[in-house]
């Protein structure tokens, strides 16, 4: 019942197709957790967490539709506002017992994530792949807290990890995977659990910018000549002539 990752669901703005991943991941690690029968409690704070995370990711897409010009901006801010609404209704029904978490809500989110990508957001792709004009937009990642200070910061529990040695070194968090940007390896998602349950991601390119592992890009002339660290998978899939499936497949190691 998961929702599979794919290229269908990819916009062509890194940023953004970073963010929808972590969503994904997200709405997924909801439904794992509701068939694992865990307390009605967790469900809800995972819940909770989905959609506070969701709120960031909106905020995001608007400033990228407001900075290109894009004409359906307020239709789909509507649209966002809708989702808003209801996800907020749900989980003040949740956490105060008034109703449980149902497979019916699972549905939703798996379909609202689908549907709102593949009909919705592949219309700003449309749109910004007809535009011949640059543009800036203001962004901050919603998988993360702006906080310098720190390497990592659970956006559920306030957990802190001032470096990524402390992080790697921490037996309460759980490492999970990565999730792969096919076009460019910096935007690549390292997941893990926080001892709190929450699933967190942060970017490959944090920890070329600030873990301290030595970093070399691959260049690659024979694309189709995969070796076994490879993250493109597939009988048909080759690796990016600028590959970074070792780095990734190193700090995954790591966090082990």
């Amino acid at each position: 019942m998961t929702v599979k990752l794919d290229s269908r669901l990819s916009i062509g703005v890194p940023e953004i197709d970073a963010e929808h991943r972590y969503l994904i991941a997200l709405v997924n690690n909801l439904i794992e957790t509701y068939h694992s029968n865990k307390l009605e409690t967790n469900l809800a704070k995972v819940f909770v967490h989905l959609m506070n995370y969701a709120e960031k990711h909106f905020k995001n897409e608007e400033a990228l539709m407001s900075a290109a010009g894009y004409p359906l901006l307020e239709k789909h801010k509507q649209q966002h506002e809708l989702l808003e609404d209801k996800t907020s209704e749900l989980a003040e029904m949740f956490l105060s017992g008034e109703q449980s978490l149902s497979l019916g809500t699972l549905k939703f989110l798996k379909g609202w994530v689908v549907d709102h990508i593949l009909l919705e957001d592949k219309k700003i792709a449309t749109f910004l792949a007809k535009k011949n004009e640059p543009y800036d937009w203001d962004y901050t990642p919603a998988f993360s807290k702006a906080n310098s200070a720190y390497f990592k910061e659970c956006t559920f529990c306030d957990k802190k990890w001032k470096s990524f040695d402390e992080l790697a070194k921490d037996k309460n968090k759980t490492a999970l995977n990565y999730m792969t940007d096919k076009s460019n390896h910096f935007y690549n998602l390292i997941l893990f659990n926080c001892s709190c349950g929450t699933t967190l991601a942060i970017q490959l390119i944090e920890f070329i910018n600030r873990s301290g592992v030595p970093f070399n890009l691959e260049e690659r002339n024979n694309l189709g000549d995969k070796p076994n660290y490879c993250l493109n998978t597939g009988k048909s899939a080759t690796c990016l002539s600028k590959c970074a499936c070792k780095y990734t497949a190193n700090i995954m190691k790591l966090l082990k």
